[in-house]
């Protein structure tokens, strides 16, 4: 038995065996850095295509220009697509697994470093 997960394209999943031995698919998980229209546009455009996206941003807001409440309706119009946005860090190092990206990043004001694993890194 095979279980698709909705009208994804094949070419964007992983496959994976489940506990049963039955293969399954996921989608993959792509993370975005960088600032700007680009990077607000190839978000939209991966997370259209069934991919789950996670944003990173140097800056406290998603476009440097905008206005402040402008840019407070984009993230909770981001966050209810399912676009995970994480403003203010600073990433310290990636490198590469069997599994795909490791990416160790740190808040700028609190200074606490984290890991993100995902399948696939841009940077714009």
């Amino acid at each position: 038995m095979k279980i698709v997960a909705g009208n994804i394209h094949p070419l964007h999943l992983n496959r994976q065996k489940t506990k049963l031995g039955e293969e399954a698919f996921r989608p993959l998980h792509v993370i975005i850095c960088g600032e700007g229209e680009k990077v607000m546009q190839s978000a939209f455009e991966l997370n259209r295509a069934g991919m789950f996206v996670t944003l990173l941003t140097p800056l406290t807001r998603l476009l440097p220009d905008e206005e402040p409440a402008a840019i407070y309706q984009l993230r909770k119009l981001f966050e209810h697509w399912g676009i995970r946005f994480m403003p203010d860090v600073q990433i310290q190092s990636v490198y590469r697994s069997n599994e795909g990206v490791n990416l160790i990043y740190a808040n700028a004001q609190s200074g606490i470093s984290y890991c993100l694993q995902a399948d696939m890194l841009l940077q714009l």
